[in-house]
């Protein structure tokens, strides 16, 4: 089975270049700690924001990285792809 992160979305405040690479290694490297999508939103590390349905074939999903200068929150959005399929 290939997991993979697609359209990440977040506050342009923190883009730089390399930056969605290296968030689709962290939270695949979360998600893989889990061992499931259902253990990582019932723990709380990741929301599921909108469910898939009508003209949106993808469910999201919402985490909150935090900026290590600031101390903030980020909030960082993303849909999942399951061997070439969106879920």
């Amino acid at each position: 089975m290939k997991l993979r992160v697609v359209r990440i979305t977040f506050s342009p405040r923190y883009y730089k270049p390399g930056i969605h690479a290296s968030l689709e290694r962290t939270i695949l490297r979360q998600l893989s700690a889990y061992g499931s999508l259902n253990a990582a939103i019932a723990d709380g590390w990741m929301q599921e924001v909108r469910s898939a349905g009508g003209s949106k074939p993808a469910r999201r999903f919402a985490v909150y990285l935090t900026d290590k200068k600031f101390y903030h929150d980020i909030p960082v959005y993303f849909s999942l792809e399951v061997d070439g399929q969106l879920l």
